[in-house]
Order: structure tokens, then sequence, then C-alpha cells
């Protein structure tokens, strides 16, 4: 799930807080746990930060970011498999992982439902192909739901066959050992475009976008809405903005997943800065920020 394939480009930006609307307090490099963010998910518990990757979670505290432990999840597939999702309700940690053909292709998604990490209570299985797939679930415990954010890459841009990836979330429901999805929202405000990841503040939701603006550049955004309304309404007007431009020079645009600790917004980022483009490769970063609402 790269933001962008190396055919955009953006202007420098320094980090500027009153912009950005959020105080910047740390800046980790991850590349000693993680390749990229691209397929890295984060979650925070009981003051420990997991991050889930690979075969593996890690787990740190979220103090000094001194690692704990590391985890390793199994799961009985034909060929390969990694994890690429991790959150949890009050009793349990749930774990997305994504298994593999021979030649790559997702063919089949599971989440693992755990009492502890590495202790599996279910497994739960949803069949999908190379084309749509889930990349985020996510434990709204305000409103006692489960959400993934899911794309589809077959949607065509304007006259000529150029394909667009568009993003959407859906509602996740258990029927049996099978995963079911529901669309969130009604046909006309379903889409989600530039949605790259999302989380809860009690009963509000962030969500992180990109933009295009040519000229100008990619830009990037957190949005603050009311949950209940997010689900629903497509053109709700955030509550309060993080504008991500001004995180960094050139770096910090696309996050690939996020958790709010209560205090703190921790957010999964590449520092992909070679000559501009912004590519999905690049070192791994884990950004610590101070929310100024």
């Amino acid at each position: 799930m790269d933001c962008f394939k190396g055919t955009e480009r953006r202007i420098d930006f320094s980090y500027d807080p009153e912009k950005a609307n959020a105080d910047l307090i740390s800046k980790t490099d991850l590349s000693v746990y993680v390749d990229s963010c691209n397929n890295v998910g984060i979650d925070f518990k009981d003051n420990k930060l997991y991050l889930a990757s690979d075969k593996k979670v890690f787990q740190f505290n979220s103090n000094n970011l001194t690692l704990e432990n590391a985890y390793n999840i199994s799961l009985d597939v034909t060929y390969d498999y990694n994890i690429t999702s991790i959150t949890h309700d009050d009793n349990y940690f749930y774990i997305l992982a994504n298994e593999y053909d021979q030649t790559g292709d997702i063919i089949k998604q599971h989440i693992l439902k755990e009492i502890a990490i590495g202790n599996k209570l279910e497994i739960y299985h949803y069949f999908t192909n190379n084309n749509n797939n889930i990349i985020r679930v996510k434990c709204d415990p305000y409103n006692n739901l489960f959400l993934s954010l899911y794309f589809i890459s077959n949607y065509y841009y304007g006259d000529d066959d150029h394909i667009i990836t568009k993003y959407f979330m859906f509602y996740i429901n258990y029927n049996n050992k099978n995963i079911e999805l529901t669309r969130v929202g009604i046909d006309y405000n379903l889409e989600r475009k530039g949605l790259q990841s999302f989380c809860y503040n009690h009963n509000d939701i962030l969500s992180s976008y990109w933009e295009n603006h040519d000229e100008i550049g990619i830009t990037g955004s957190i949005d603050i809405y009311n949950s209940n309304n997010y689900y629903t309404v497509w053109n709700t007007k955030p509550s309060y903005t993080i504008n991500t431009s001004y995180l960094g020079d050139d770096d910090f645009v696309c996050i690939y997943d996020m958790v709010f600790d209560g205090t703190y917004l921790w957010c999964l980022v590449n520092d992909d800065d070679k000559d501009a483009w912004i590519t999905g490769g690049g070192t791994p970063y884990l950004l610590k920020l101070k929310p100024r609402w």
C-alpha cells in the first residue's frame, strides 16, 4: 500500500508546529525492526506500543521505546503470509494476516483473535483477490464497532484506462469463522480518497489523508471528526486538523498507520525524500506528536 508510485512530485516544507497544530516530540528510526512502514500496524495498550510486521509483533515500553518482547505469530498456510495490522478491545487483540499463493497474490486474509499476543483464541477468514484487500483493522471501543480500511484498485479515471486505487471503510462482522464486510455509509458517500489510516480519541475518529495539489505539491492532513457523523455523512467537516506537510522536509505526508494514547499521537511514516519523489520507500520512522487541541 505505497502512497505513491514515483509519479507525483512536491516542494519541500519545513516543520512548523504552529501550522501543523502539533508538536513533534520525537522521531525514532524503526529500520532495525521493519523495512518499510507501508505494511506495518501500530497499537497502544497499557503503556505499551505494539508494531505488527512480517511474522512478528514487537512490544515496546512507550515511555522510553525500549523493546520488551518480540512475539512470533504463527499461521498454517501452504505458501507464505505476513501480518500488517493490530488492534484490541477490552479483552482481546486482533491481528490481520495476509496469506499469499506461489505468485505472491493475496488469496485469503485472516483476523487472529488472541487473548494475549501469541495465544490464539479464534481465527476468522476472508477470501479476497489482489485487487480488493483489507489493509487495516481497528476496534472502535466507544461505539462497540470493528472497522476495516479497504482498498479497491479497479476504478478507472477519466477517458483512458488509468486504474486508480480508492479507499473505503467497512464494518466487520463475523459469521461463524468467516469475515463479512458491510460498507460504511451509502453509495454516494463511500469514497475516502487518499485515506491512509484512522484511529480513535473517545467518540472521535482521526483520519489521515493525502492530496495532490499539482504545482503546490502533495499535502497531507490528519482530520478529527465526530465518529457517528463520520460513519454516515461524507461531507462532515472536521473539528480539528493536523497538517502533515509541516512535519518535516518533504518526509511526512503519508501516515501509514497511527494510534492515539490519550495524550500523544503515534504515527508510522517513511522518509522517502529522494530527489523529492514520494515513493513509499526510504527509512521507516515512528513519530510521537502532541496535538494542540
